[in-house]
């Protein structure tokens, strides 16, 4: 064969193989890679979009972190809050934090209705001297929701003693949990916040 024969074959069969790895090599490389992508940066199909259970899951695939208190990861399909639920062993001990603390009642305490609420809270968590509380049996069904309101000036960052008295239906199961939420007029979830305690109704 001679060589002008040889190059002339070369040169048709180089389109060819750059057909090839445009077509099969390259998807095929991007199909195995967003398969097995484990963090947002290549999550860009719709099948990629995972359910995250909680907030640990949410940062470990490597979205944003909003330093609130407690803090939140956020999604496009919205955020999830770190659990600040202090371990207690059963035992009924005072729920505190850096933003808010709950004095009544104790974590892990028998509660009935109406329910009286004590503590403190920095005076981001108010507006206009409040900031809803709910409590929850532990399906999370709504048993009662009011609001706890400051009983000093409120417009600081200081703790501001509150006070609420919550009452509630009956519950189905023998656990639930106290929601204390941080009113957020702005509706941004980079500014909400809330903390959920513990506690035991009666049967």
């Amino acid at each position: 064969m001679k060589i002008s024969e040889i190059f002339k074959t070369r040169k048709t069969r180089l389109p060819a193989m750059g057909l090839i790895v445009a077509v099969f090599v390259i998807p095929a490389a991007a199909l195995i890679t967003t398969a097995f992508c484990n963090n947002r940066w290549c999550q860009i199909f719709p099948w990629q979009n995972k359910t995250i259970s909680g907030f640990e899951e949410c940062v470990s695939l490597g979205y944003p972190v909003a330093e609130s208190q407690p803090r939140r990861c956020l999604t496009p399909q919205g955020s999830f809050v770190e659990n600040l639920e202090q371990p207690t062993g059963g035992i009924a001990e005072s729920f505190y934090s850096e933003e808010i603390a709950v004095d009544t009642p104790l974590i892990n305490a028998l509660v009935t209705s109406p329910l009286e609420i004590k503590g403190k809270a920095r005076g981001s968590w108010f507006f206009e001297a409040s900031f809803p509380v709910s409590i929850v049996d532990a399906n999370n069904n709504i048993l009662g929701q009011w609001y706890a309101e400051a009983l000093e000036d409120w417009m600081t960052t200081e703790f501001v003693p509150f006070k609420a008295e919550l009452s509630f239906s009956a519950s189905e199961t023998k656990m639930g949990f106290l929601i204390l939420s941080k009113d957020n007029p702005s509706g941004l979830p980079e500014n909400d916040a809330e903390i959920k305690i513990p506690v035991l109704f009666t049967e």
